[in-house]
Formats: C-alpha cells, structure tokens, sequence
C-alpha cells in the first residue's frame, strides 16, 4: 500500500514531518485536500486503510467468484458500461441511493479490471492525475473541455 503518514502534531510542509511511499505527489495532494477540508491526518489514514481493505475483498470476492480466473478484460470493460448506463439513467431520475449503488458497482468493476490488468488502481489515478493536473481547458454546457496543445 502506498500511504502518507503524517507524524507531527501540527501540519507542516517540513519533508521530515512525513513518511512518503510513492506514488508522492497524489499523496501529498490528497492530504493537503483533506487536511484543508478538516479532516485530521488520523483521519485520513483510516479511511485510506478502509479503502485499501475494501480493495483487497473485492479482489477475493473476484477471485472466489472465478472472474479473475474466467472473466476477459474486454467482459469486464463491458460490465463497467453497463453500471456507468446505470449511473447515467439513476442521475437522469435523481435517484441518490441508485447513483451511489452505480457509483460502487463502477468501482468494483475498475478494481477487477486493474486486477486483470496487473496493474493497481492508485497506479491509474496516479496516472491520470499526472495528465490532468496541468491541463487547461473550460466548461462548455455542462462539461469540461480540454484546449488542444
């Protein structure tokens, strides 16, 4: 697991107030965000454990179930589709329950995908925010639009 650990009793940008494991700067990123919005860095820590827990049980459930075993990436490419179908027609309904049971069935469906992959899920969002974080662009009906460069 990849985790920031904050050891000081107050927030400092001091390197030796942390023990960093690398993917670094989403880490960091996520603890000033967190930090900003009040959570405490203990806090934080639970809930990255907590999500790190949950990963590994869908990752066994997967594996008990036989989708890692049987399933092919493109199936499981498909699956992710059909919950985002759901996730668009529970928003289109403002149906709260049914977009947060959407939104968990994506997840689970991302994280078999990354398992089939060989590759963990931080490693993607870490990824992805590596492309994002600088990109510029601006909101057109509703949605984000890249500038081309």
């Amino acid at each position: 697991m990849k985790i920031v650990i904050y050891s000081g009793s107050e927030r400092s940008s001091s390197e030796s107030d942390y023990n960093v494991v690398p993917p670094e700067s989403l880490c960091r990123m996520f603890l000033d965000v967190a930090t900003g919005a009040g959570y405490s860095p203990i806090q934080i820590i639970k809930y990255m454990s907590q999500f790190k827990k949950l990963e590994e049980k869908v990752e066994v459930w997967a594996e008990e179930k036989g989708i890692l075993s049987k399933a092919t990436p493109i199936k499981q490419a498909m699956k992710t589709q059909e919950e985002v179908t759901e996730l668009c027609n529970a928003i289109l309904d403002g149906n709260k329950e049914e977009i947060m049971d959407a939104i968990g069935d994506i997840l689970v469906t991302i994280i078999i995908q990354a398992k089939m992959q060989g590759v963990s899920v931080e490693e993607c969002l870490q990824g992805a925010y590596n492309v994002i974080q600088n990109r510029s662009g601006q909101m057109i009906n509703g949605q984000f639009v890249k500038d081309n460069q």
